[in-house]
């Protein structure tokens, strides 16, 4: 994916063909992405986690791991699936 338009607009690409957003929607999860990236940046920044060492990475891999997870979720929702509670 990443050399269909280059790294800087790989966010763009998904969007638009992987996902097939348009309009509205293209709009409004491109908002979502920025404030929550915006938010978890403002996280790792009231840590104290000094930069440059292996517990800022390991933070840092860790956000990206939950924000790849909210974004499987957020897709599954659109389109059509629920989280129900198992027993």
């Amino acid at each position: 994916m990443r050399d269909k338009r280059g790294f800087d607009c790989k966010d763009e690409y998904i969007r638009e063909e992987v996902l097939s957003l348009r309009g509205v929607d293209y709009t409004v999860l491109e908002e979502l992405v920025g404030e929550c990236a915006s938010r978890v940046y403002n996280a790792l920044r009231h840590q104290s986690i000094e930069p440059g060492t292996k517990e800022a990475f390991n933070a840092y891999v860790s956000c990206l791991h939950q924000l790849y997870l909210l974004g499987a979720v957020m897709q599954l929702n659109r389109m059509g699936y629920h989280m129900t509670k198992m027993n």
